[in-house]
């Protein structure tokens, strides 16, 4: 398992590596011929400025591009590590996330004590971390194209979920159901979330051995209440057998009342949402053959009058055009829809 957490980190920023891969090459391309061209013909007014903003944009992009390098080198250096102890920690972390489950959806889960991307294993953070929470809309001509959930943990990084436009209502559910988790944070984007944020954070560890001796679980004993970590078999203090199918094995067995009431209400959008989806695209899909239906016939047309003209006419005429409207639907289906799926 420790391996594989490492190994997870690693495929992780590597992927990361290869999709910042090209935005790299598309500014230091420039940069570089700007400085080859200056050098050979000398430079001017123009070529210096374009060469100091491609440069000034390039030194971010390569040092997230070195960054993300020398973690697909050194994956126990993440700064999931720094934050959470060492590998052992984290695997047993992750493990408690998949057993204490309370909320899933194609972004995020949310368990007992840890929110967790679901593409990225170095975007875990902890309930009691989290220290702000707010929704962003963007916004192209006035129309919404998607929605933005910002999580800002305690060590200042932010990690954000990206919702469609037409999720808004889920957006602010899911707002609702992090505050009632996350005790620590202030919601909404505004001074009061900034100032909070700004007299609450902490510096990051610079080294995982850090934090491998402090306790990120809140479990005790049902016997003795002696502190004891998600997945030990039995207490050190008395020995007790622990089983961690039940809640009086956990401190915080009871999940606040506004909190399970979100938690249904958020199950059931979701459950909503994947029906409408479902409907939108079987609409979507109805149209779109109807619409490449009638392309291919007026297509057709336009091609047999462009070739044979007024030559032929009537029943042939007919039977020619539905013969080549269907090459061109097939055509135009794989375009405009086998081609996406």
């Amino acid at each position: 398992m420790n391996n594989q957490v490492l190994d997870k980190i690693r495929k992780t920023n590597l992927k990361n590596f290869l999709g910042s891969l090209i935005p790299a090459l598309l500014f230091n391309i420039p940069f570089v011929m700007v400085i080859y061209f200056g050098i050979d013909e000398g430079f001017n007014g123009s070529m210096i400025f374009i060469g100091l903003l491609f440069g000034f944009l390039s030194v971010f992009i390569d040092y997230s591009l070195y960054k993300t390098f020398m973690l697909i080198i050194h994956p126990e250096k993440s700064d999931l590590l720094k934050k959470y102890g060492d590998v052992n920690k984290i695997s047993k972390i992750l493990d408690e996330i998949e057993k204490t489950k309370e909320y899933e959806d194609k972004n995020l889960v949310i368990s007992k004590n840890y929110i967790s991307d679901k593409k990225d294993i170095e975007k875990i953070v902890k309930c009691s971390d989290v220290l702000g929470v707010h929704k962003l809309v963007h916004k192209t001509n006035y129309v919404i194209d998607y929605y933005k959930i910002i999580i800002t943990d305690k060590y200042g990084q932010e990690t954000s979920y990206r919702y469609g436009a037409r999720d808004e209502e889920l957006c602010n559910e899911l707002l609702t159901l992090l505050g009632a988790k996350c005790n620590n944070a202030e919601l909404g984007y505004h001074k009061d979330e900034w100032d909070h944020i700004k007299n609450n954070k902490v510096e990051l560890p610079s080294d995982s051995n850090n934090t491998s001796n402090q306790s990120n679980y809140e479990y005790k004993c049902p016997e003795c209440s002696e502190s004891i970590e998600y997945g030990d078999k039995f207490c050190k203090n008395c020995a007790c057998k622990l089983d961690w199918d039940e809640d009086e094995t956990k401190t915080n067995n009871k999940e606040p009342e506004e909190f399970k009431a979100v938690f249904k209400s958020v199950e059931e959008k979701v459950a909503e949402r994947k029906i409408a989806i479902e409907n939108h695209k079987k609409h979507k899909y109805f149209w779109k053959i109807i619409g490449i239906i009638v392309l291919s016939i007026v297509s057709s047309e336009m091609i047999l009058m462009m070739i044979l003209g007024d030559s032929v006419d009537g029943t042939p005429a007919l039977l020619l055009t539905f013969g080549c409207a269907v090459p061109l639907f097939a055509l135009y289906y794989y375009l405009f829809i086998g081609k996406n799926k």
